[in-house]
């Protein structure tokens, strides 16, 4: 598992074993929300890592399964896919 905050601090991306990437708005309080605001279907590995790109608009993911993803964030749209030699 990989945890990213944004650069803002309002936003954190979760890179899991799941398969599954997942943007969770962090919260004023103490109390995080129950589900993620957004959730990234798409690898078929584990995620491995991830980070937000720019302006929050974005943010990539790296995988087990040798892809590197772009997503935007505010539609789970995969932009580009990149395939690599090896685990990422």
């Amino acid at each position: 598992m990989s945890l990213r905050f944004s650069p803002s601090g309002r936003k954190l991306l979760v890179a899991a074993a799941d398969n599954v990437a997942s943007i969770w708005n962090v919260p004023n309080e103490t109390t995080w929300p129950s589900t993620p605001h957004v959730t990234l279907y798409g690898h078929t590995s584990e995620v491995s890592c991830g980070a937000f790109l720019g302006d929050e608009t974005h943010v990539i993911t790296g995988s087990y399964d040798r892809t590197i993803a772009v997503w935007r964030t505010y539609d789970r749209e995969q932009t580009a896919n990149f395939d690599h030699d090896e685990r990422v």
